[in-house]
């Protein structure tokens, strides 16, 4: 599976300790302001989809780059008025691209086709409003609605990425045994302080704090109603020998 993700999206991998086995993946240039981190380490279920942020006019050459690398691509749909571009892992979990305007600098060294990082996140919300009171505690608030998603925005820097919430009493969090969904979404911040200031808040607001193994600064918190997700916060070290 990892084959997808590093040689036709061009993600690198990291050398995070994860449970199982599994592996962690760079997501966008270390410039860029829409740059995380995608965990895949054990049997989550509450990811639904994740989206990639690439750049304006890069849509028909990254649609002929998944066709020749065989991917399985399924088509176009539209979603907060973005054009989608959807396809899906050999696992058959769901993925999409979306164009946006982005600055040059945040390619940094890369290609000036490669992904700048993520643009959405689904997450199926658990029954008790954990997800929600996590971004409360960090004064995250909804940003749009289209149902049944909620769109909360993430910036750093000039940029922008979404985790959508998707409410739907039709569309539960997917079955166990159903494709290897990833389990751990980190955000990257831009110094120790504002680490350990989002580590305070989350701690006041009674969530559990956990570091992130194989990593000099960073930390998690699991969300044991949403199938044990987990979002995660780090200093960008991936330059770090």
């Amino acid at each position: 599976m990892r084959r997808l993700y590093e040689e036709t999206l061009g993600l690198a991998g990291l050398a995070d300790v994860c449970p199982l086995g599994r592996f962690s993946l760079a997501v966008g240039p270390s410039a860029s302001p829409l740059s995380g981190v995608l965990t895949f380490a054990g049997a989550g279920g509450s990811i639904r989809a994740v989206t990639f942020a690439i750049g304006r006019g890069q849509m028909a050459n990254w649609r002929a780059r998944l066709v020749h690398s065989g991917t399985r691509v399924v088509g176009r749909a539209w979603q907060f008025d973005e054009e989608h571009l959807c396809f899906v892992d050999d696992a058959d979990f769901d993925l999409a691209l979306v164009e946006v305007a982005e600055d040059k600098a945040w390619y940094g060294t890369g290609a000036s086709d490669a992904i700048l990082g993520f643009r959405g996140v689904e997450v199926a919300a658990g029954p008790t409003g954990e997800l929600e009171s996590l971004f409360a505690a960090i004064n995250v608030v909804p940003a749009r609605l289209e149902k049944p998603l909620a769109r909360f925005e993430f910036a750093r820097d000039g940029g922008r990425f979404a985790l959508d919430v998707l409410r739907s009493d039709d569309t539960p969090a997917q079955p166990d045994g159903t494709g290897q969904p990833p389990q751990r979404l980190s955000f990257e911040v831009t110094d120790l302080a504002a680490l350990d200031h989002l580590r305070r808040r989350l701690g006041a607001a009674g969530f559990v704090v956990a570091p992130i193994v194989g990593r000099s600064a960073g930390f998690h918190v699991r969300l044991r109603s949403l199938r044990d997700l987990e979002i995660g916060f780090l200093v960008n070290d991936r330059l770090a020998p």
